[in-house]
């Protein structure tokens, strides 16, 4: 068994052999690459035992006349990067051989055999190898890059892109060596192996997009896990939400003339952004909105980790999230409300379309600045940074052992001092708070305190769930005042009718009645202790 670690980066369509080798050849290595072809022959039973059990297993025909089985385990995965375990053995059939696999991947000989007995091909890859051995940074890294097919049946996917394998050094020069290529070359990091792709094109399975989960923490854990553990939850659902929507935006060409966000009403009349299956135009909003909510939330992090991030690093991290943030928040926002607008349609006494139909203008402006800010090389440059931050702990800066102490303090007790901190800061400005202008300025407070909530809240207290609960209906509140501020804007565009005076009055009533809604969970949030302030059972 070997350990493999990899990281796996994608070409834009359009870049082959010569752009690569001209940026390998760029001061990393001379000569030309090796050159080869290879076709995988991948192999599970009709009911996937093998998958499910994390393993993929292949035949690797190559051009030289040699036959390899390898297993790999599904290992993790982000920012491209996969670390993972390897069974490499030479076969003579084109058919595994499962006694060469360790004992410990199946639950008994007997299964074995019978797993051995419903082996069939799922499917295959074919594509051009070409090979480059690169000295970099004191590590030896081997540089390949695939182009070819997957496929299965009728069905098919392509192939173009470039793995850095670690063969010895630093794991950190995979991630230098990466930053490197990233300026000459289109590249954004793929989180897939060819694997995982083979088997969602065999099932027909399509990326959907997903709200944010945050795992559970280890009950004697100490910041430094927090840290990693949500860090790693958050970046995971950005880049998954980013592939989705990428994905989405290349099946449908008609996507690149501005109007793969136009939302039908009918699809929309009851569909909830975090719930519902969406359609193709759907998906393509909703990736895009829990993306640009993954990215939010990855601030608020920021945020609260004051103190525990080196702050050189966390200025670093947050003025390019920044500027993603202000490229991607408008038109995530139009978004929502357009989805609110035309989710509450039947239920509302004044026609919207107008208003609809000017926010459907200042979509396009928007549109075009968040597509430039994700098609920038500058911005998988970033994804790249934070990826590089997570593996190597770069969060703790240059902290000497008496600086690293808070990071060891048990997650428990600091997220009872920070929820303390931030529900009395929070209570204070509630208490000041009588319109939608002072309300909307408590909308990172609320963040924050969700956060700390949904991440820590069950180390603190079993009975956290009805308080989360309310600080979410809260937060839910905040949305309705962002949502009706935009369809503001859009009510003043409009010129003078009757139409127009009706959405008014409508403004008018949904933004008391949201007021009077704040106002009354305000009160009943103020009743009682918070739970991280009551005795422990």
């Amino acid at each position: 068994m070997t350990r493999e670690i990899e990281l796996k980066l994608a070409l834009a369509e359009g870049q082959g052999i010569k752009l690569v080798e001209t940026a390998l050849l760029g001061g990393f290595r001379e000569g030309r690459a090796d050159h080869g072809t290879i076709r995988d022959s991948y192999f599970d039973t009709a009911e996937q035992h093998l998958i499910q059990r994390g393993v993929g297993i292949r035949i690797r025909d190559r051009d030289d006349g040699r036959r390899i089985q390898s297993a790999k385990s599904s290992g993790q995965g982000f920012s491209g990067l996969h670390d993972r375990q390897e069974w490499e053995s030479p076969v003579s059939e084109l058919r595994p051989d499962l006694s060469l696999l360790p004992d410990w991947l199946f639950e008994s000989t007997q299964q074995r055999q019978q797993i051995d007995q419903q082996l069939a091909p799922v499917f295959t890859i074919e594509f051009e190898r070409y090979t480059w051995q690169i000295e970099y940074a004191d590590a030896s890294i081997e540089a390949v890059l695939d182009q070819g097919n997957i496929r299965s049946g009728e069905l098919h996917d392509t192939i173009n892109e470039i793995e850095l394998e670690l063969k010895s050094g630093d794991s950190e020069a995979l991630f230098d060596l990466a930053a490197d290529l990233s300026e000459k070359l289109q590249l954004r990091f793929e989180n897939q192996d060819k694997a995982s792709r083979g088997y969602q094109l065999t099932q027909q399975i399509r990326l959907e997009p997903e709200p944010l989960q945050f795992p559970a923490l280890p009950e004697q854990g100490n910041l430094e896990d927090f840290i990693e553990l949500i860090f790693s939850a958050v970046l995971n659902n950005w880049q998954h939400n980013e592939l989705c929507w990428q994905r989405a935006r290349r099946a449908d060409e008609r996507a690149a003339d501005l109007q793969f966000i136009k939302l039908e009403q009918a699809h929309l009349a009851h569909w909830d952004i975090d719930t519902a299956t969406p359609g193709h135009e759907q998906r393509l909003a909703l990736s895009f909105i829990q993306m640009t909510r993954a990215l939010e939330t990855l601030m608020t992090l920021l945020q609260v980790m004051k103190e525990p991030i080196a702050e050189p690093l966390r200025v670093e991290i947050s003025r390019p999230l920044g500027n993603l943030l202000h490229a991607l928040q408008p038109l995530s926002r139009l978004l929502q409300t357009e989805i609110r607008i035309q989710g509450m349609g039947h239920r509302t006494p004044v026609s919207l379309t107008p208003v609809l139909n000017l926010l459907e203008s200042r979509k396009f402006s928007v549109l075009r600045q968040a597509m430039r800010a994700l098609s920038d090389n500058s911005h998988n440059r970033f994804v790249l940074k934070l990826g590089k931050l997570l593996h190597q702990r770069h969060w703790r800066g240059r902290l000497n052992q008496i600086q690293l102490k808070p990071l060891l303090q048990p997650t428990a007790e600091w997220a009872s001092q920070q929820l303390d901190t931030h529900w009395s800061l929070l209570s204070k400005e509630m208490e000041q708070a009588d319109d939608c202008h002072s309300w909307l300025m408590l909308d990172h407070r609320i963040h924050e305190l969700l956060l700390l909530c949904q991440t820590s809240g069950s180390l603190l207290s079993d009975g956290c769930s009805d308080f989360i609960a309310s600080v979410q209906l809260l937060q839910g509140h905040m949305d309705q005042l962002h949502y009706l501020e935009i369809i503001l804007a859009g009510y003043e565009g409009l010129d003078a009718s009757e139409a127009r005076a009706e959405i008014g009055d409508w403004l008018s009533h949904q933004q008391g009645g949201t007021l009077h809604d704040l106002v009354t969970l305000k009160q009943k949030l103020f009743s009682r202790k918070p739970f991280w302030q009551l005795p422990i059972a």
